[in-house]
């Protein structure tokens, strides 16, 4: 049976009856031949549905399907189990996984959600997350020997949305030499593209609500683990006591988009190689994030990984921010200005006065220097995004830092920046620029000694509310 068979057919199991079409089930019990019979399953003798919190036919069959996509061809037995949304998988992975005191190694350019839910729950569970960046193996070997309560590296590949692909068998090896268990978040390859069991990884992710689903209809999550005794026990019984299984009819929704999986992601792939050529010869178009282009720096390691290079790519514009707002208004009629159904980054959203300087440094770039142009605001590198990532009239890229009042704490955190953009060759040199209203006497001694220009904001001025005409002095 190939690939494509198995996401067409419905494998309800042989206890129960096979319609051509799977209906869904939708009742909260289930009734039994008899009260011995119900004696039986109650005392777990015997395995029947009990109540569609713990379990429901529409659930056990999408996991034995997702099973058998993430082993295809495989030699390895997994367990999956669907969730209420990708989140809620991740929840039941972290509260199975780990207690008070354990440590989690993350990717830094992880899903923004996924972000928030580490941080915010590393007071309250008292166990930390430390982000870096996954390319750098030396690194993470280095964190590893250091850390030793770590039990969890958290992966996502490929990223978005610079499409950067990392290395799961050197990343399942480091966690097998420290004993740590390694989870990737597989959503943006799907089953199809990317297996990461073949290359050793203990736990994937899937946002069933994206490709698995394939039509916006309804939200699901996996967790697929190679543990088929801790799936079964732990991480089944924190879905139970959680109520976060999938409902019955989000989960037919899901097995009905997986029929066209094969189908979809063919095409998927074909329209963004497509898409990227034609962007890549493009004069407008500086830069194009795709893995299916020979000068991609991660283009080798995806070809080893994946089956193809994925539906998703990005790209950035010569003339920036403003030529952005241009190429939106003439693909044609707009039915939404944002869309955001692989969610939003935190790293957008910024309090106060902060939030709006770089809004108005976004839109008025030009105020650090004549021939300015924006690539990108909330530019993601490994440990956060930088606010501006600009281009200077030369070309060259500038990350620009934006803060209310500018102190030490805000260089260190451009310099680690810096480090991080400096090691992609396609961006390199990197210069940083540190911007703020007020800037203290030592961070500008700090920032200057690193080669960090610092640029005082006026925030009237860029609101248009300061009138040079109407000045006494």
């Amino acid at each position: 049976m190939g690939f494509a068979s198995v996401t067409a057919q419905d494998n309800f199991g042989p206890d129960l009856i096979t319609p051509h079409s799977s209906p869904i089930f939708t009742s909260s019990t289930y009734v039994y031949e008899s009260a011995e019979k119900a004696q039986q399953v109650f005392r777990g003798e015997e395995e029947a549905f009990i109540y569609s919190r713990w379990s429901h036919p529409n659930a056990e069959l999408v996991e034995r399907k997702v099973e058998q996509l993430e082993t295809f061809g495989l030699d390895v037995k997994a367990k999956a189990l669907v969730f209420a949304s990708g989140m809620s998988a991740l929840a039941a992975l972290y509260q199975s996984l780990l207690k008070p005191g354990d440590k989690i190694l993350a990717q830094g350019n992880i899903y923004g959600t996924s972000v928030d839910y580490f941080n915010q729950y590393e007071d309250d569970f008292g166990i930390d997350v430390i982000f870096a960046d996954f390319k750098n193996l030396k690194e993470l070997e280095s964190i590893l020997k250091a850390e030793k309560k770590i039990k969890l590296l958290y992966a996502e590949t490929p990223s978005n949305p610079t499409l950067n692909c990392y290395n799961l068998t050197a990343l399942s090896a480091l966690g097998k030499k420290y004993g740590a268990k390694v989870a990737v978040d597989n959503t943006f390859a799907s089953p199809y593209l990317q297996q990461p069991l073949k290359f050793g990884v203990d736990f994937i992710l899937h946002s069933g609500t994206k490709y698995l689903n394939g039509h916006g209809t309804g939200l699901s999550g996996f967790l697929i683990g190679r543990d088929v005794a801790f799936m079964k026990k732990q991480v089944w019984k924190i879905r139970k006591l959680n109520g976060s299984i999938c409902a019955p009819f989000d989960a037919w929704l899901v097995n009905v988009g997986m029929k066209t999986l094969s189908l979809r992601m063919e095409q998927h792939c074909a329209n963004a190689l497509a898409v990227a050529k034609f962007l890549q010869s493009h004069p407008a178009v500086s830069k194009v994030n795709y893995l299916g282009l020979k000068g991609h720096p991660d283009h080798a390691l995806a070809k080893k990984q994946m089956r193809k290079f994925g539906g998703v790519l990005s790209f950035e514009l010569k003339n920036g921010y403003k030529a952005g707002e241009r190429l939106i208004i003439r693909i044609g009629e707009i039915e939404h200005d944002w869309s955001g159904t692989l969610g939003q980054d935190p790293g957008l959203v910024k309090d106060g006065v902060e939030a709006h300087l770089q809004q108005l440094l976004a839109e008025q770039v030009g105020t650090f220097g004549e021939g300015w142009t924006l690539v990108r605001r909330e530019y993601p590198t490994a440990i956060g995004p930088v606010d501006l990532l600009c281009r200077d009239a030369d070309g060259q890229a500038m990350a620009v830092e934006v803060k209310r009042r500018g102190e030490i704490d805000g260089v260190e955190q451009l310099t680690r920046y810096l480090d991080l953009l400096n090691r992609d060759p396609l961006l390199a040199p990197v210069t940083g620029v540190f911007a703020a209203q007020e800037i203290k006497p030592q961070a500008r001694t700090l920032a200057e000694d690193r080669g960090i220009r610092c640029v005082v904001l006026d925030y009237d001025a860029l609101r248009g509310y300061d009138d040079e005409e109407s000045r006494l002095f």
